[in-house]
């Protein structure tokens, strides 16, 4: 069985920076078309207004010929660029145009890595410290409304991994245990 080559329109074009800067330049003449410029040149228009707005942004375009690889980036790279991002005025964006990245690959490191972001404690990361539980006040002076509505209103209650849900008007002996026993 013979590999059948793919069609040239099916395969991605690659530019090197030079040959994009040298059309960006090109486009800043007065008088200069993007179109005329994009169809001499064989691009889309797009493409080199895309690249225009890019180098007004100051992004780094890479070149081509090093190749695309699935790069790994060390902890202590990742964390130099979270915090680049927590300076006063800066983006995930602004700071991945910067360094060459790829804003949603910042976006992704700002939420692991940044402790603002950072999910629940798990079980393992608690095992040893003290827990402090918030007191809950029962009053014994419950007022029901004579006749409970079908739907009054529901009670949500979160505690770590435990979500308890309440809806309609539960009955008041069965929520103090419940409550007794979360204390």
């Amino acid at each position: 069985m013979t590999a059948k080559k793919l069609p040239d329109s099916l395969i991605r074009r690659q530019f090197s920076p030079e040959f994009k800067a040298k059309l960006v330049s090109a486009s800043k003449r007065p008088g200069a078309s993007l179109a005329a410029i994009a169809l001499a040149n064989g691009i889309n228009s797009n493409q080199l207004r895309r690249w225009c707005k890019e180098h007004v942004s100051g992004y780094a375009w890479s070149n081509p010929a090093e190749g695309h690889s699935n790069r790994h980036y060390s902890d202590e790279y990742k964390r130099m660029i979270v915090a680049q991002c927590q300076q006063p005025g800066a983006t995930a964006t602004s700071v991945a145009r910067s360094n060459a990245l790829h804003p949603n690959l910042v976006g992704t490191w700002v939420k692991k890595l940044h402790p603002a972001h950072r999910p629940c404690a798990t079980a393992q990361e608690l095992e040893g410290q003290a827990v402090a539980l918030l007191p809950i006040m029962v009053s014994e002076e419950v007022q029901l409304p004579a006749r409970p509505a079908a739907g009054l209103g529901h009670i949500d209650i979160e505690l770590g991994a435990a979500h308890i849900r309440l809806h309609g008007t539960p009955d008041p002996k069965t929520l103090r245990v419940v409550l007794e026993v979360l204390r």
